[in-house]
């Protein structure tokens, strides 16, 4: 059976990269992204390949990661979408807007739309 290629965002630390570091070593491929690509160099001393990604980037930013990524190994067959998003506080303290604001809309929506364009997903044609 041949390896497959995983793609997972937040591999700076934590779960993500305890995922990447799993991947690799049962013989997967990985492409693993960090907002700051210097923070996954020990992951691509593993073998993965490592890219550039802030989902809160230019959607023109995001597509280059995009073809990055699918052009890394050819394909990606497993997509593990580990965007964070920390709200320092507790709840009752923080403000509205924060809660409901731009920083939450775009990790939770956004991350998810450009999911179909790391597959190679093309919406429904009606």
């Amino acid at each position: 059976m041949s390896p497959k290629v995983w793609l997972l965002t937040g591999c700076s630390s934590g779960f993500g990269r305890f995922l990447a570091r799993a991947a690799l070593k049962s013989g997967d491929k990985v492409v693993a992204t960090a907002r700051d690509p210097k923070k996954i160099d020990a992951l691509k001393a593993l073998g993965a390949a490592t890219l550039a990604l802030d989902v809160y980037d230019t959607e023109e930013n995001i597509q280059k990661a995009v073809a990055d990524a699918n052009a890394a190994y050819g394909r990606i067959d497993i997509l593990v979408n580990n965007s964070v998003y920390i709200l320092e506080g507790t709840v009752e303290d923080s403000r509205y807007v924060t809660l409901k604001g731009h920083t939450v809309f775009y990790l939770l929506f956004w991350s998810v739309y450009y999911q179909k364009d790391f597959l190679n997903l093309d919406p429904p044609q009606e």
